[in-house]
């Protein structure tokens, strides 16, 4: 399968636009967006809307990866993924999802409690579509069994981001105290 971009013209490999996804996850410059949409502070320029310079400026924790789904894949939530974990801003996004996709053959990403009963949240794939959920520390995601029902296989980018706490100081970059020395 092939994909068109719109804004060169260029046809590209679902796999290498998912690659280039990745590759802007990582970037402290969308960590600066998502705190601009999200108002959580992931990024270390969050209260200096001045600021454009991102290249030394950690924020925080991130975790990406890749997942290939098809019949019969699902996950889990195991012990060891669910203690202590801080309250933290999850995005996914989906690639080469059926057009025709039905909910009834699973694969989406269910978001569950310890206090509920019922799910908190689904979130059925759709291609291009870019899924922002914050989950609080009793707040888990995992992906549904996906049953005879799907007909061709998809890809999802998920990525975590866990926000700075207010204890954590900004250590200052080289560019910054050489700056304050002159």
């Amino acid at each position: 399968a092939v994909v068109s971009t719109q804004s060169t013209g260029v046809c590209r490999k679902p796999t290498q636009i998912v690659a280039e996804f990745i590759d802007l996850i990582k970037t402290d410059a969308f960590a600066v967006l998502l705190s601009h949409l999200t108002g959580l502070p992931l990024s270390v320029n969050y209260d200096d809307p001045d600021c454009n310079d991102f290249s030394n400026e950690p924020f925080g924790m991130m975790s990406s990866e890749v997942s290939r789904w098809e019949h019969g894949s699902y996950s889990l939530l195991c012990d060891q993924e669910v203690m202590n974990l801080p309250d933290r801003l999850h995005i996914f996004y989906h690639s080469e999802v059926n057009e025709m996709y039905d909910v009834d053959a699973g694969g989406y990403i269910s978001f569950i409690s310890h206090s509920d009963e019922e799910p908190l949240l689904v979130i059925p794939p759709q291609s291009n579509t870019l899924s922002l959920v914050f989950a609080k520390t009793d707040e888990f995601g995992f992906t549904k069994f996906i049953n005879s029902k799907m007909q061709k296989p998809f890809y999802c980018v998920s990525a975590q981001y866990v926000a700075r706490t207010p204890n954590e100081e900004h250590i200052p970059s080289e560019r910054s105290e050489s700056s304050e020395n002159e």
